[in-house]
C-alpha cells in the first residue's frame, strides 16, 4: 500500500498523463458541445431552443458523471477509468456516423424530438467526460490531507476548464470549418483510446495495492441545516454563473452582433476566470474560507450591478467598437465575476470537507460539482427563455446580486453581518440603467429584446421606417408606398417579375419588407422568421401580412416542406453584420431549396461579400455550393450580391454565371463563418 502511494506521489510521468487527460477531456467535452448543434442544424435549424437543449443535455450528463465518479474508491477508479475512456471513444465513433442517418423529417416532431436526439447522441459522452475530473482527483489524492485534497480539486477543475476554453476556440475556428464534424469526433475517440491504453497498463501494474485501498464512507451529506444551506448555495451559484454567462454575450450582441468572435471571446474570458477561481479557491484553508465566502459574494454582487451599467457606457468611451474593444469590455465587466464564481464551489467544498477523510472528500467534490452543474443547466434555460426576453439584462443581474447578498448575510460572521446587510439593501434599491439607443435625428418607436439581438424601429416621421437588429439595420420601408427602400431588396422583387398567382417562400422576416411588396403584386407568400419577437414587432409597426408567417429556422422549414410547391424562394437572413447563418450556406441546404421549388422555379439569395480579391473566399465557396445544387446559377451585383439558381436555363437573365472554382460548403465541413470573419476583420487565420 505504501509503495503504491509513494509511486503515485513521485512518478512525474503518471502525474503528467493524469493532468493531460483532464485537459484533453475538458477540451473534447466542450468541443463536442459546440459541434453537436451544428450537426443538428440540417433538420432542427440553429434556434435558441436547439442550443438550450444541447447545453442542458451536456450539463446534465456532466453532473451525473461528476456524482457517479465521486463515489469511486481508489481501486474502482483505477479499474474503471480505462473502460470509461474506451466506452466514450466507441460512442463518439457511433455518433460520427449515426447523426447523418437521421431523416430530415424528424424536424417535424418538435421540441420532443430535439430532446430525444440530443439525449441519444450526447448525454452518454457528457456523463463519461464528467467522470474524468473526480476520478483524476481520486487517483491523485490517496492518503492526502484535507488541505492537499482541496488544492488537488481546485487544480484539476482549473485545468479541465482551461481545456474547455481551448476546446471551444479550436472547435469554432479550426475543427468545424477545416476538419469537419465527423472527423473531429473520430479524432477525439482516438485520443481517448490512447489514454485508455495507458491507464489499463497502469491499472494492471498496481491492482494488488489498489484493491486494499479504503472504501469511502457513505452519507457525506448530513441533515444539518448549515450543510443544506451550503448545498443550496452551490446550486444557486451554478445557476447564476451560467445564466450570467449567457446574458453577457446577449448584452454585447446589441453592439457587436452575435458573431463567432463574440461568443468565442466571451466563453474564453468566463472560463479562464472560472479556472483561476477554481485554482485559487482550492488553496484556501477552511478557517479562511468561512470569512472569504461572504466577502466574495458581496464583491461579486457589486460587480454584477456595475456590469449592468458599464456594458452600456463602455462602448462610447472605448469606441470604435472593434474586436479589441470587445475583448477589453469582456475583461472589464465579466472576468472578475467569473473568477469569483469559480471560487464559490471550492470554498463550499472546504466547508463541507472539514474533518472528513480522503475518500469522503472525493465524494464531496463529485457531489458539489454535480449539484452546481444541475444549477447551471437550469440557469442556462432560465436565462434563454425567461430572464433575457421577459425580465431584461440589467434587472436579471440585479436579481442575481440580491440573491448573493442574501447568502452573504447568512454565511457572514458577526463582524461582517452589518456589511452584508447593507450590501443587501443597496442591491435592492440601486437603480437600473434605462438604456436606449440614440438614432441620428430619428424617432425611436420601440426597443425590445428579441431572442437573439436587440430590436429597434426608427422613423423620420415622413419618409421611411427602419428595422434594426443589434448593430445593423435589416430593412427599410417607404411609409407612403409600403415598398422596400434598400436597393438589394428592390432588385430581388424585380427579379421575380410578374408575381401574380406565384407561390413564394421568403426566409427572413424583419419588417416584412419584401413579402409585403410581393403580396401587393399578387403573390401568395409564406414567410419564415426564426425570432417570434421580430414577427411581433414587424406586425405592430410595419403591418401584418396576408399570408402565413412561420416562426421557425429557415433551414428546418425547407427540409420539412413539400416537394415542388414554390415558384420562388427568396432568402434574406442574417445573424450578425454581413453574417449568414451557416446552415443556410451549404450544398445540402441549396439541394433542399431546389427540391421545394417547381421545375422552373428560382432561388434568389442576398449575400454580402466580395466577388474578387482577398475577401472573396466566402463568395467563391457559397457560389460553388449553389452551382452544385442548381443546373443554372448566376449572380448579380457586388457588396449585396444576389445569388440566383434554377434547374432550368435562365436565358432571360443577362448575368454572369457563378464561378465553380471554390470548394462547396457541406453540413459536415463548412468554414463560412471563418471566411466571413476574415472579410470583416481583415485578420486571416489560414496562411
Amino acid at each position: 500500500m505504501q509503495a503504491a502511494t509513494q509511486t503515485a506521489r513521485t512518478n512525474p510521468l503518471r502525474l503528467i498523463i493524469i493532468l493531460l487527460l483532464v485537459f484533453s477531456s475538458g477540451f473534447a467535452n466542450l468541443a463536442t458541445e459546440v459541434i453537436g448543434p451544428r450537426m443538428f442544424s440540417s433538420f432542427f435549424g440553429s434556434s435558441t431552443l436547439v442550443w438550450a437543449v444541447m447545453i442542458s443535455v451536456t450539463l446534465v450528463g456532466l453532473s451525473v458523471g461528476y456524482y457517479i465518479s465521486g463515489q469511486f474508491g481508489l481501486a474502482r477508479a483505477k479499474r474503471l477509468l480505462p473502460l470509461v475512456l474506451v466506452g466514450n471513444a466507441l460512442y463518439l465513433l457511433v455518433i460520427s456516423w449515426a447523426v447523418w442517418q437521421i431523416p430530415a423529417q424528424v424536424g417535424n416532431l418538435g421540441v420532443g424530438a430535439v430532446v430525444v436526439v440530443a439525449m441519444l447522441a450526447f448525454f452518454v459522452p457528457s456523463a463519461l467526460f464528467g467522470m474524468t475530473s473526480p476520478t483524476a482527483i481520486t487517483l491523485l489524492s490517496e492518503n492526502r490531507s484535507q488541505r492537499q485534497m482541496s488544492q488537488i480539486a481546485g487544480t484539476i477543475y482549473a485545468l479541465g476548464t482551461i481545456g474547455s476554453v481551448a476546446g471551444a476556440l479550436v472547435a469554432a475556428f479550426y475543427l468545424i470549418p477545416f476538419i469537419g464534424l465527423s472527423l473531429s469526433l473520430r479524432i477525439f475517440a482516438l485520443v481517448l483510446i490512447i489514454f485508455a491504453f495507458y491507464f489499463s497498463l497502469s491499472a494492471r501494474s498496481t491492482a494488488a495495492e489498489a484493491s486494499v485501498s479504503a472504501k469511502p464512507e457513505p452519507g457525506i451529506v448530513t441533515r444539518e441545516r448549515k450543510t443544506q444551506i451550503i448545498l443550496l448555495f452551490v446550486f444557486f451559484s451554478g445557476f447564476i454563473n451560467l445564466a450570467t454567462e449567457i446574458i453577457a454575450p446577449r448584452m454585447f450582441a446589441s453592439m457587436f452582433g452575435p458573431t463567432t468572435i463574440l461568443w468565442a471571446i466571451m466563453i474564453s474570458v468566463t472560463l479562464i476566470g472560472l479556472s483561476i477561481g477554481y485554482f485559487i479557491g482550492g488553496q484556501i484553508p477552511v478557517r479562511i474560507a468561512r470569512l472569504m465566502l461572504p466577502t466574495i459574494l458581496i464583491i461579486n454582487g457589486a460587480l454584477l450591478l456595475a456590469a449592468s451599467w458599464l456594458t452600456w457606457e463602455l462602448p462610447t468611451m472605448l469606441s470604435p467598437m472593434d474586436v479589441n474593444t470587445l475583448i477589453l469590455m469582456a475583461i472589464i465587466t465579466f472576468f472578475v465575476p467569473s473568477l469569483l464564481f469559480g471560487m464559490d464551489s471550492q470554498l463550499a467544498i472546504a466547508l463541507l470537507a472539514e474533518g472528513k477523510t480522503g475518500g469522503q472528500i472525493a465524494q464531496i467534490v463529485g457531489s458539489v460539482f454535480a449539484l452546481s452543474t444541475i444549477g447551471a443547466v437550469i440557469g442556462a434555460i432560465a436565462a434563454a427563455l425567461f430572464f433575457i426576453p421577459i425580465v431584461g439584462f440589467s434587472t436579471s443581474l440585479k436579481i442575481f446580486a440580491v440573491v448573493m447578498a442574501i447568502f452573504a448575510l447568512y454565511f457572514a460572521p458577526n463582524r461582517l453581518r452589518l456589511v452584508a446587510g447593507l450590501a443587501l439593501i443597496i442591491a435592492i434599491i440601486v437603480p437600473q440603467p434605462d438604456w436606449t439607443w440614440q438614432g441620428d435625428n430619428l424617432t425611436l418607436l420601440t426597443q425590445r429584446e428579441g431572442y437573439y439581438q436587440t430590436i429597434r424601429v426608427y422613423t423620420d416621421n415622413s419618409t421611411f421606417m427602419r428595422f434594426h437588429l443589434g448593430p445593423t439595420y435589416e430593412s427599410e420601408m417607404d411609409i407612403n408606398t409600403k415598398e422596400p427602400r434598400f436597393g438589394y431588396a428592390r432588385n430581388m422583387v424585380e427579379f421575380v417579375g410578374d408575381a401574380t398567382g406565384k407561390n413564394i417562400l421568403v426566409i427572413g422576416g424583419a419588417g416584412h419588407s419584401m413579402a409585403r411588396a410581393l403580396e401587393a403584386r399578387g403573390a401568395t407568400i409564406t414567410e419564415v422568421e426564426i425570432d417570434p419577437v421580430v414577427v411581433e414587432v414587424s406586425d405592430e409597426f410595419f403591418g401584418k401580412l396576408q399570408g402565413d408567417v412561420v416562426v421557425q429556422d429557415g433551414r428546418a422549414y425547407v427540409e420539412q416542406a413539400e416537394i415542388g410547391i414554390f415558384d420562388y424562394v427568396l432568402i434574406d437572413a442574417f445573424d450578425g453584420p454581413a453574417s449568414v447563418p451557416a446552415q443556410l450556406t451549404t450544398l445540402e441546404f441549396f439541394q433542399a431549396v431546389a427540391r421545394v421549388l417547381k421545375p422552373d422555379g428560382r432561388m434568389i439569395m442576398n449575400f454580402i461579400g466580395s466577388t474578387s480579391g482577398p475577401k472573396s473566399n466566402s463568395f467563391f465557396a457559397i457560389a460553388a455550393s449553389v452551382s452544385g445544387a442548381f443546373d443554372d446559377a448566376r449572380y448579380f451585383g457586388g457588396g449585396n450580391i444576389l445569388l440566383i439558381g434554377s434547374q432550368t436555363p435562365m436565358s432571360d437573365l443577362d448575368l454572369p454565371e457563378m464561378p465553380t472554382t471554390g470548394r462547396p460548403l457541406t453540413d459536415d465541413l463548412n468554414p463560412i463563418e471563418i471566411y466571413l470573419e476574415e472579410a470583416r476583420s481583415g485578420f486571416y487565420l489560414r496562411r
